[in-house]
């Protein structure tokens, strides 16, 4: 049987609610934490379909928990680790190559960046006014500037 740990937590979602945006330090430690989550549960055969804010804990100590492996996908099979028949990821979180369909399996790394996106942000690179909508606007891929992200913010062209 599976451990199980109860962890006294916010999700990243509901820090967001309560305060707006982050600093870009304390969202870099949390995506370095997730990241090295994520690499982790990858060597173990299974990758993580639907990383965003909510499916993040942050502990009181500040410590960041990957949670909610309910869409799982093992590495080494086309098989479900949960058998849900639900298409993986949350729109506003989906890769473009995915929300055009281009790509079957939701890439982590970019569910990573956007889950980043929005702490920093105070928004899901990709919104619309309802799910068909924003995987659109997924799948066109025109992710908002960073206004905020500082060091994180991708290299300006020159």
């Amino acid at each position: 049987m599976a451990h199980v740990e109860y962890v006294p937590s916010r999700s990243l979602a509901e820090v967001l609610a309560a305060e707006g945006s982050l600093p870009v330090r304390p969202v870099a430690e949390i995506g370095v934490q997730v990241a090295g989550a994520l690499a982790a549960v990858h060597e173990g055969g299974v990758v993580h379909r639907d990383v965003k804010s909510g499916n993040v804990l942050i502990t009181g100590d500040g410590r960041a928990k990957l949670t909610d492996f309910g869409i799982s996908r093992s590495v080494r099979t086309d098989e479900t680790v949960t058998d849900s028949p639900h298409i993986g990821g949350t729109p506003g979180y989906r890769a473009p190559e995915v929300a055009k369909g281009t790509r079957r399996r939701p890439h982590p790394t970019f569910s990573l960046g956007a889950t980043l996106f929005s702490p920093v942000e105070g928004a899901a690179p990709f919104s619309g006014s309802n799910e068909y909508a924003t995987i659109r606007r997924a799948a066109e891929g025109a992710i908002p500037p960073a206004r905020k992200a500082g060091d994180l913010a991708p290299p300006s062209p020159r």
